[in-house]
């Protein structure tokens, strides 16, 4: 294998028998890599590499290649343009794609087409990898295994894909989530958690969790159906014009229960709403406000009783406002409405937080 180091390559054209192992070189312009016919497997290195805005590697005639990419970055030499690098293929297969430790997120995989055996990719980032295929007999369409761990990805094509074993994604973040068009999913496939998916906008973000949706469907792994569904809700609200997105239903679905997937939240918003409103009947019904008087612990405990008769007990102020008002006094119209309203909330919360629990029932 021929070793290039310490070097600084602007246009490279390499025909040889083995490709090279190039170790803190820094590309500019053009790298070229072929190899002569010969049936064996080869290893491409790049190790501690530096590959400037621009770009461009093309990788021809491979059979059986490892790519090891590790320890390399992309950089740009003008401040004035976003770097973008490119590496393509032509006539090659690939038995491993293997990055470690590198910053490449303005680098870009086409793989369109190829044959792919392994992924492998560790804290590391890259803006595209494009390793998807077409449904056509003689598209090499298997995929033996794909893991990006603790990485970043801007966007991950897998269309038509056969994946032998499970995906691993963990602790990794997505700038646009994954598109699996006409793929499979295996089973237990990992996943990030819902702060792993950045982009939530329009319907193409919706289309493509949707599908992501209907695979852990199918799995009955239902806390990823329910991640992946909010995921698909929330990007169809951020569709809408900001007034129409804040007002509306489904986005106080979304701050109450997580679209009915999260019980817990529905219960803690009652229990904040039940402080909330014991302080605001408490403040309404006192005599005087002042720091400086001591605490009124009967009037709290009054109200706070009548906060729990409004949750439990809903609208039952319009009848009395016991323990606030004694028997005979006059129906106040501020503490009527503001009882409502208590009453509203407790109920959307307790039905909420009901629905929540038997989605997870129902969905084992």
């Amino acid at each position: 294998m021929p070793e290039i180091k310490k070097s600084y390559i602007h246009n490279i054209n390499c025909h040889s028998m083995e490709p090279p192992f190039f170790e803190n070189v820094v590309f500019v312009d053009k790298l070229n890599i072929s190899s002569l016919p010969e049936d064996k497997n080869h290893q491409l290195w790049f190790k501690k590499c530096i590959f400037v805005n621009h770009l461009e590697i093309n990788i021809i005639n491979f059979d059986n290649l490892t790519i090891f990419i590790e320890n390399c970055e992309v950089k740009s030499t003008d401040e004035y343009s976003e770097p973008v690098v490119k590496l393509n293929t032509k006539d090659v297969s690939i038995d491993e794609l293997n990055i470690r430790n590198s910053e490449l997120s303005d680098m870009y995989f086409y793989l369109f087409r190829v044959r792919i055996n392994s992924i492998d990719i560790k804290n590391s980032s890259l803006e595209l990898l494009e390793a998807y295929t077409v449904d056509d007999e003689d598209a090499n369409r298997k995929l033996y295994s794909i893991d990006i761990i603790d990485s970043f990805v801007g966007l991950l094509k897998l269309n038509h894909r056969q994946i032998t074993h499970s995906m691993n994604f963990k602790g990794s973040t997505f700038d646009k989530p994954p598109i699996l068009y006409g793929a499979n999913m295996p089973q237990g496939s990992v996943f990030p958690l819902k702060n792993g998916f950045l982009s939530r906008n329009g319907s193409e973000d919706a289309s493509s969790y949707r599908i992501l949706r209907f695979f852990m469907e199918s799995q009955r792994d239902r806390e990823l159906e329910g991640m992946f569904f909010t995921l698909e809700l929330e990007s169809l609200i951020n569709n809408k014009k900001f007034l129409r997105r804040i007002f509306s239903l489904n986005n106080v679905y979304s701050i109450f229960s997580e679209y009915g997937t999260n019980y817990r939240r529905p219960l803690i918003l009652l229990l904040c709403f039940s402080f909330i409103f014991t302080l605001l009947y408490s403040l309404y019904i006192s005599p005087k406000i002042s720091p400086y008087l001591p605490i009124n612990w009967d009037l709290l405990s009054k109200s706070f009783v009548f906060t729990l008769k409004q949750m439990f007990l809903p609208f039952s102020s319009l009848k009395d406002m016991q323990p606030l008002l004694a028997d005979g006094d006059k129906i106040n119209v501020t503490l009527t409405v503001l009882s409502i309203v208590n009453s509203l909330l407790s109920i959307a919360c307790l039905t909420l937080s009901g629905l929540a629990i038997r989605w997870k029932f129902k969905r084992g």
